[in-house]
């Protein structure tokens, strides 16, 4: 697929201040990627993580966590990267797979369903994704078991989960 001029652009562009927070010691601060409905904001996300993925210029051990709101836009971006990068970077997981990989490998992205995570306060039910069990790991020994490695996570959050967050 060939991106277009704006497209490449925007990346560059994401791709440069990604680079100079990171080197700068602010891992924590949050970068904004907007661009209107039809832009390819997913091919570009895409893009962006096999290009900071393959960089020998900007190496660190990290791996990435990519939420949606809605379930069904997690498949959907799984699906459009695999498609996109047809094995262009380590390894593209979603959750159904925390238990058998244990934790993420270097460049490795998982993606979640943030309503699998959270619970509302009217709703008190078990969030199977949130407890350890006989067989089944959690989100969160995941993630432990991730950074135990000394790698870093570089949370993407596709649209809007809400302002508390």
């Amino acid at each position: 697929m060939n991106l277009k001029l704006f497209q490449d652009t925007a990346i560059n562009a994401l791709k440069t201040e990604l680079y100079k927070l990171w080197k700068g010691g602010q891992r924590g601060a949050r970068l904004v990627f907007k661009a209107p409905t039809g832009a390819g904001k997913t091919i570009m996300m895409a893009e962006l993580l096999k290009r900071i993925s393959g960089d020998a210029q900007f190496d660190p051990d990290k791996a990435f966590v990519w939420i949606s709101f809605n379930p069904d836009l997690v498949d959907q971006s799984y699906r459009k990267l695999r498609d996109y990068l047809h094995g262009g970077i380590a390894g593209l997981y979603d959750t159904s797979e925390i238990s058998t990989r244990g934790k993420l490998a270097k460049n490795d992205v998982l993606f979640v369903n943030w309503q699998k995570l959270v619970q509302s306060e009217r709703s008190q039910r078990n969030l199977k994704l949130r407890t350890d069990g006989e067989s089944v790991l959690s989100f969160d020994t995941f993630i432990a078991e991730t950074k135990k490695d000394g790698r870093e996570i570089i949370l993407i959050i596709d649209e809007h989960i809400g302002r508390n967050t």
